[in-house]
């Protein structure tokens, strides 16, 4: 499987920065797009919510064929910020954004990512990009 052409156009190589906890920015984000890498950062960096909506605002000021960004939002019950985060990332439209009803759960009680993730491998020999 090859990479979407409207992906494939704007990726020196396909590579995302990681989100650091504690490092990644928007400089650092918008550092990595220009040069044609994905660029991904955890939300809860951002001081609070309003931040956040500054990033991103400034983030998509970014040239049309930098790379993509990709804010990571912490799914989690002790996240205190999941709604008002959440509601920045749409407010901004994000390309895609996956809701789902619930999270499958393994026999420990951790999330199941091989099941959260089955549905987009669907109908493919291999579940690599």
């Amino acid at each position: 499987m090859s990479l979407p052409a409207d992906l494939a156009d704007r990726l020196t190589i396909p590579l995302i920065a990681a989100p650091m906890t504690g490092v990644s920015g928007p400089e650092l984000v918008a550092a990595a797009c220009r040069n044609g890498v994905i660029g991904a950062f955890p939300t809860h960096n951002a001081a609070d919510s309003e931040e956040l909506d500054d990033w991103l605002t400034r983030l998509r000021a970014l040239p049309a064929d930098a790379a993509p960004i990709a804010p990571n939002l912490v799914v989690h019950r002790t996240n205190a910020r999941l709604t008002a985060d959440l509601d920045r990332l749409r407010a901004h439209r994000p390309k895609t954004l996956d809701f789902v009803e619930s999270l499958p759960l393994n026999a420990s009680g951790k999330v199941d990512k091989k099941a959260l993730r089955a549905p987009y491998w669907s109908g493919r020999d291999r579940q690599v990009n």
